[in-house]
């Protein structure tokens, strides 16, 4: 009965399995925040070592936590092993290492070694450019505030600021990830490049609307750089939407926040 309790932890009801991939999806988001990205790496390596215990209580030195052959212990775990990797790469920091949990890596190791996983699982690589495309993503969250418009000019400073400090961050991603080539995907647009490439227009239009640029060289010289070659981007050029009908478009939205907030002051 102990052993079925223990098999639970990587069940889809599980609240030790919630929390693994909870914790695993709070450090990809919370890129610029330290301190919460501290806990949430913390409560990872708690995790580990609670696998680690379970590992060898199911396993009973056997390869797997099925026992002999892959279970479904293993394979819910086993799919979070790249995204593992990945935020592993992407924080410059190890959590799976052998000095805490020996015998979760040398499973981890003969999981995705085996003939039945190895053509399954993604690609580390392909997983870090979509986190960092997600991260992309969150942070247009400040930019979207912006497009909305606010009377709070204190509102207004601080989605502004968190903006510019989005684009600092890219700039540092950029340098990493495309490695002196064109793009962030190297030598041609890859999935990190259309993420914060098909933001590029409203970026236009924050900086016309506002009478203030964000994306500029003194601050991010290869981002600027990089704009330029993915705007003029022959698969691009016809794709991107007009800076003059976004901007129509944001007045609009602000004309029924406005309106809106009227309202609802009645």
């Amino acid at each position: 009965m102990a052993n079925n309790d223990l098999k639970l932890l990587g069940a889809w009801f599980s609240p030790f399995a919630n929390r693994w991939s909870l914790s695993l999806e709070n450090i990809l988001l919370s890129c610029d925040d330290n301190e919460a990205k501290k806990t949430y790496f913390e409560e990872v390596e708690e995790e580990l070592v609670i696998m680690e215990d379970a590992l060898e209580k199911c396993s009973k030195g056997k390869p797997f936590f099925g026992g002999d052959h892959i279970g479904l212990v293993d394979i819910i775990f086993g799919t979070s092993l790249r995204w593992l990797s990945a935020i592993e790469i992407m924080n410059g920091r190890k959590v799976l290492v052998e000095s805490k949990t020996p015998a979760l890596v040398k499973w981890a190791q003969r999981f995705v070694s085996d003939p039945n996983v190895k053509s399954v699982l993604p690609e580390t690589e392909k997983l870090i450019e979509y986190g960092k495309a997600i991260q992309i993503r969150r942070k247009a969250a400040a930019a979207a505030n912006i497009v909305r418009g606010t009377e709070d000019d204190e509102a207004m400073k601080t989605y502004f600021e968190e903006l510019e400090e989005g684009l600092v961050i890219m700039e540092d991603v950029l340098e990493k990830c495309s490695k002196g080539k064109p793009f962030f995907g190297g030598d041609h647009i890859g999935l990190v490049d259309i993420t914060l490439g098909s933001f590029l227009r409203w970026l236009s239009v924050i900086e016309i609307m506002n009478g203030r640029k964000v994306l500029v060289e003194a601050k991010t010289p290869a981002l600027v750089k990089w704009a330029e070659r993915f705007a003029s981007d022959p698969n691009v050029k016809g794709v991107l939407p007009e800076t003059e009908k976004l901007i129509e478009y944001a007045k609009a939205i602000q004309i029924k926040r406005k309106a809106a907030a009227a309202a609802a002051a009645k």
